[in-house]
């Protein structure tokens, strides 16, 4: 009895600690063995005895770390990981752990994480360790890489990423407000490209306030731009190709919300009869147009066309009007209103006889103008039209282009405000002494002329100089652009070395900031690099300040010299912020190619 019980406690009390005794080196046998195999490249057996020491009761760091090490070998990274783990647990002062558990963050993709543990590895690992001299090349060289794939990483995200949709949705709407100033159909596009985008584009009923109509079903279109606009159309464009029937439609369904929010631009092109349409919108809108943008271009008039009065065109209340006639062939001039404050002729071919004081009399309607264009060709006068001086308080842009009858205007022109005044090709050996006594009537009360564009027009080399002269005083912005001689004179006066007969009072426009000089196959660039030193800035050395006087160049253009060295450039390019020198475009190689 006494020994069964005595048999009984020792079963249930565990084996005897002979067999205990006996396990215990049977696992740092199996982890030898393990070891053994490792090193010979026998990673599943290696595996199964160093899991078996594990199931025994291996509970050593360096164990878990040789399993880890197998499954890195077997690219079983997050088993290897897990060990790892276990390495840090039973080795927290090791640097071993966090050094095995980097590189395998880094497999795994974690670079985060990896950087962490590669940095911990490195406070762990004190000089006085014996690897040492191994493990921090090492780990120093890990960090780097994480560094830089990284900084690759972010690269690839950025470009990936639309960082415009994270904008709130006020400052993405008046981004799209930006670009559709420029381009009417970019709401269209805008819709497109993803749902963030669409969200944005038809609830922003700005965008949509641009209605062009073409024979792409128009009266569909006008609906839809209607509905997303709140039926507010702030510019009307009517493109040849729509129908008529079509426009008689889409009025009457738009006239009740232009009545309310009348249109600030109609532009109707190229259309047999124009003023049809716009005698339509006059007398159903009456007055509220203000200020009113028409513009007509590419209509032929080679039959009996006869442009229509303007007075008869447009609302008798408006009081600003913008009008643009580009390439058109008309009858006679059409007859302006006193609201007229642009005025844009240009390539107009008039069939009846004109002449500068015929010109001059039919500005006299517009007293109150500010932005004059003119470009009219026609017949010479059988009449001749005695004009009587024309002041123009308020224009400040003239351009005149190709045209020598515009340019007998000037001597009759008084212009105290004028800032821009453009010369284009202007034929003719009187425009010199119609340029003198225009700067009459510009300089008085005081010089007020910032711009001065002259390209392609008939003078001599002493009269360009002389004529700038005149203007040059507050000048900013001066062009003077395929001239048949004069130009390394010009560069030379402005430079101070003008020559010897021509007084310039000193240097010759000393304010210029913007120069250009295109297609001048005369000019040097011995003559540019002297301009360009005598516009350096020059220290004050009593007051320690720096002169103005003469303005620096700011920008320079070059366009088409040949005889400027290509080896000057450099030089130019650090000197001048904005340098432009193209000596032949891809156009005129491609001809070049083609003749030869």
């Amino acid at each position: 009895m006494l020994r069964d019980k005595l048999l009984i406690v020792q079963t249930s009390t565990g084996p005897p600690l002979a067999h205990m005794d006996s396990e215990k080196p049977r696992w740092k046998d199996l982890f030898a063995r393990s070891s053994q195999l490792f090193k010979e490249h026998k990673l599943d057996e290696s595996l199964q005895y160093v899991s078996k020491a594990i199931k025994l009761g291996a509970d050593k760091a360096n164990v878990f770390d040789l399993r880890a090490d197998i499954y890195e070998q077997k690219g079983e990274f997050k088993q290897a990981l897990v060990d790892a783990k276990n390495v840090i647990k039973l080795a927290p002062s090791s640097p071993q752990g966090y050094w095995r558990s980097a590189r395998l963050f880094k497999k795994l993709g974690s670079l985060d994480r990896s950087m962490t543990m590669a940095n911990l590895a490195l406070e762990k690992l004190s000089p006085s360790n014996s690897r040492y001299p191994i493990l921090r090349p090492e780990i120093d060289k890990l960090l780097a890489t994480i560094g830089l794939e990284m900084e690759e990483k972010q690269k690839t995200i950025s470009r990936q990423t639309c960082h415009v949709a994270n904008l709130p949705f006020e400052l993405l709407a008046i981004t799209f407000e930006l670009v559709t100033d420029v381009d009417s159909a970019f709401p269209v596009l805008a819709s497109h490209v993803c749902r963030h985008w669409r969200q944005v584009a038809l609830n922003h009923a700005v965008l949509w306030r641009t209605l062009v109509l073409s024979n792409r079903k128009p009266e569909k279109k006008a609906e839809v731009w209607g509905v997303r606009s709140n039926s507010v159309v702030d510019a009307l464009i009517i493109k040849a190709s729509m129908p008529r029937s079509s426009f008689e439609k889409i009025v009457a369904r738009l006239l009740p919300s232009m009545k309310k929010w009348p249109p600030k631009k109609i532009q109707i092109s190229d259309l047999s009869n124009p003023h049809l349409q716009l005698k339509q919108l006059s007398s159903s809108l009456g007055d509220a147009f203000d200020p009113l943008e028409i513009k007509l271009s590419g209509m032929d008039a080679r039959m009996e066309f006869q442009y229509p009065s303007i007075n008869n065109l447009m609302p008798p209340g408006s009081r600003r009007t913008l009008l643009h006639l580009e390439e058109m062939k008309i009858r006679e001039l059409p007859l302006l209103s006193k609201g007229v404050r642009t005025l844009v002729l240009s390539n107009i071919w008039v069939a009846i006889g004109l002449d500068g004081g015929a010109i001059v009399n039919y500005l006299t309607e517009t007293p109150d103008l500010e932005h004059l264009v003119l470009g009219i060709h026609s017949s010479i006068s059988v009449v001749a039209h005695t004009p009587s001086n024309l002041t123009l308080t308020r224009l400040q842009y003239l351009q005149i282009s190709s045209s020598s009858t515009c340019s007998d205007i000037l001597p009759f022109l008084g212009l105290p405000s004028l800032k821009i005044l453009h010369l284009f090709s202007i034929p003719g050996t009187q425009l010199r002494q119609h340029l003198f006594q225009l700067n009459q009537s510009i300089n008085l009360p005081s010089p007020s002329l910032q711009e001065l564009r002259i390209r392609g027009c008939s003078l001599m080399d002493g009269d360009l100089i002389k004529i700038i002269a005149l203007y040059g005083k507050e000048l900013e912005v001066l062009e003077a652009s395929s001239m048949s001689s004069g130009i390394n004179s010009l560069v030379q006066a402005m430079a101070g070395r003008a020559k010897e007969g021509l007084d310039v009072g000193g240097t010759l426009c000393p304010s210029v900031r913007e120069l250009v000089l295109n297609n001048s196959p005369d000019l040097t660039g011995l003559s540019i690099k002297d301009l360009v030193k005598s516009r350096e800035s020059v220290i004050n050395l009593d007051q320690g300040s720096t002169s103005a006087w003469p303005t620096p160049i700011t920008r320079l253009s070059i366009d088409g010299c040949p005889r400027v060295e290509s080896a000057l450039l450099p030089w130019l390019r650090g000197k001048i912020p904005r340098l432009s020198c193209i000596y032949e475009t891809a156009s005129a190689i491609r001809k070049t190619r083609r003749l030869a």
